[in-house]
């Protein structure tokens, strides 16, 4: 705001101009820093308030010790530095100082922008970090007490891996299972039994395999109160191999999850194997890579009883659902260091620094999945264009799921009929909801549905739900008309359940900000109705039917949606798709609108420029 404040002209100002201001602001900040002089201007008051005293805390920007009333902070303190960390803790909650910071009463640590701690990156000063506690939580300070909050972040007590000096190699529980991606396909997969585990964990790879994963912010700890954050989790299901038994878990996600089990392949003929059991791992004894590990949740209700103990030299046998898992300790010595390996591998240096810069990086390009690939492929396949040069295109449906659509008119039915009395009671509202279905019947958004074509069984069908969404700020259209995708069928899977979402292929809003602040001259639009300039393949209209009557008095009728529908789940990769294959077919002829159109749009929105009129009026033309 300064450096905009100091500009006389409006000529667009050169670097050299910012580095000038700059320099001038570094020297007036550097001048008033060397004549400030310490002092504290502070008040504690106390205002009851509901019953509760709120302590309130007012000070200047001067530096100030709270403990000893010096001319600096409190970290700098000596007297604080010599106190043990209980009673330094102790002595920043009686001030009701921010653990963070430790240098204001205005916040508290989980809004501090101080920084984190330098040992466990939790938020908390590193002066108040205790070794000694092994779940050291942000302190927040409050009048009455503080109900723990559902989505806070908790973390996850699991084994890490140390070494240790020569002893006797130890099995650990391992198995082959079956997992069900995301359209029901069957992967085999190994996994690691182990009971010591709070949950449950999967490899990136396999995840992605699998296509399944979801958001998370989650601290996994082990240990030396070691930590690492997960970021992302899946559902899975698991089956055993042998028999019926299968489960459905939830998985953190991992890059990896353990060096290789066994940590060196084994000589078979060191076991001797009870006859007539069927092994979980038939392959325990070869060294290999570990997919998945089931925690604590899950290992307890996989055994059974039985249980083999052939002699003090060999590893136990136990029966599980998965089949006969083998574990224990070999006396065979190894003449080397060996490591001992807990549930979850320790992040090594360079793997941080990895993540670190990647996080640094600019380019936002991702690897996509597989369904994502399908979508784009999918596209590519069935899009065609009628002569009007529209688009049509067909909906990215998930493999042998139409078939799990249930009933879903008389569910559509009853909302309708709620909507109606709605309406009624507000003749205005219902006025401008008839005249939005009106305009989309006529731009041929929606068709009727005559009575022999709504009980044909050309293909399943979907009656969408639809609701009125005003915006009293818009200058165009006041009233929209949203479509629920979501609502469920008698069998419980909605159209948005069997639907693929498709990648994300909108451009970074802020790249496009940044971009547009830097022409000399600009330009601004939109695209009129995006969605519905989009046609959907006739064949799966059936998919999109609503129900609707202008009056009361009218009998209902089924329309079916003919254009990309706001409110399923693929409408906005079907819609920006379009777009860009807009842009593909057409560079040779507008080079320049195709890559404005790749490169300047967000969703339906242009914010574009160039650096010389002329250019500007040839982008508009």
């Amino acid at each position: 705001m300064e450096w905009e404040t100091s500009l006389q002209t409006t000529d667009l100002p050169k670097l050299s101009d910012m580095i000038q201001f700059l320099t001038r602001r570094c020297q007036a900040l550097e001048a008033s820093t060397k004549k400030a002089q310490f002092a504290n201007i502070s008040t504690d008051s106390h205002n009851k308030v509901h019953g509760r005293f709120i302590s309130t805390h007012l000070s200047t920007n001067k530096i100030y010790c709270s403990l000893c009333k010096g001319d600096h902070f409190l970290e700098k303190c000596e007297k604080f530095i010599d106190m043990p960390v209980d009673r330094r803790r102790q002595e920043v909650i009686s001030k009701r100082l921010c653990l963070n910071c430790l240098r204001t009463t205005s916040h508290v640590a989980k809004d501090c922008k101080y920084g984190t701690c330098r040992k466990c990156k939790r938020r908390h000063n590193t002066m108040l970090h205790d070794d000694n506690c092994r779940h050291d939580q942000t302190v927040q300070f409050s009048s009455a007490p503080v109900e723990p909050k559902r989505e806070e972040q908790f973390a996850i007590a699991v084994n890490y891996s140390s070494v240790r000096p020569s002893f006797s190699d130890v099995l650990l529980s391992t198995a082959l299972v079956h997992v069900y991606d995301i359209r029901g396909n069957i992967y085999e997969c190994r996994v690691l039994l182990d009971s010591a585990s709070q949950s449950n964990f999967i490899t990136t790879s396999l995840a992605r395999r699998l296509s399944l994963k979801h958001e998370v912010d989650i601290p996994v700890g082990g240990i030396s109160s070691a930590v690492t954050h997960v970021q992302e989790s899946c559902e899975v299901r698991i089956k055993s191999r042998l028999n019926n038994f299968n489960v459905e878990i939830e998985c953190l996600i991992l890059d990896k999850i353990t060096q290789k089990l066994p940590a060196s392949s084994l000589d078979p003929k060191r076991f001797t194997i009870p006859n007539n059991i069927k092994l979980a791992d038939p392959n325990f004894h070869v060294s290999n890579e570990i997919d998945l590990l089931l925690g604590a949740e899950v290992f307890w209700n996989l055994i059974c009883v039985g249980q083999i103990n052939i002699s003090k030299n060999q590893p136990c046998f136990q029966k599980t659902h998965l089949g006969w898992i083998v574990s224990g300790r070999l006396p065979e010595q190894s003449k080397s260091v060996r490591t001992s390996l807990g549930s979850f591998a320790m992040e090594e240096i360079s793997n941080a620094v990895s993540k670190f810069w990647k996080l640094e990086e600019t380019d936002s390009s991702r690897q996509l999945n597989p369904e994502e690939k399908f979508c784009i492929t999918h596209y590519a396949n069935t899009f065609k264009r009628n002569e009007e040069g529209r688009f049509v295109v067909t909906l990215p449906i998930k493999n042998d799921q139409l078939n799990k659509l249930g009933q879903s008119r008389n569910i559509a039915l009853r909302r309708f009929l709620t909507l109606e009395r709605k309406l009624t009671r507000q003749p205005i509202l219902m006025e401008q909801y008839s005249q939005f279905m009106k305009e989309y019947e006529d731009l041929g958004h929606m068709k009727l549905v005559s009575e022999d074509e709504e009980v044909s069984v050309r293909m399943p069908n979907f009656y969408l739900p639809h609701h009125a969404v005003i915006k009293e700020s818009s200058v165009t259209t006041k009233l929209r008309v949203v479509f629920d995708g979501s609502a469920k069928t008698d069998t419980n899977i909605s159209l948005n359940d069997i639907l693929m979402a498709g990648p994300n292929l909108q451009e970074d809003i802020f790249s496009i900000l940044t971009r547009f602040r830097i022409f000399q001259y600009v330009l601004s639009a939109d695209i009129g109705k995006m969605y519905h300039q989009v046609l959907i393949d006739p064949s799966q209209t059936s998919l999109q039917r609503i129900l609707w009557r202008p009056h009361a008095s009218e009998n209902i009728r089924t329309y079916e949606l003919a254009t990309v529908t706001y409110g399923t789940k693929s409408a906005s990769f079907l819609a920006i798709q379009t777009l860009h294959q807009l842009a593909a077919l057409e560079e040779h002829n507008f080079p320049v609108a195709a890559k404005i159109v790749l490169r300047d749009f967000y969703v339906d929105d242009l914010l574009t420029g160039a650096d010389t009129k002329e250019e500007a009026l040839n982008i508009r033309k």
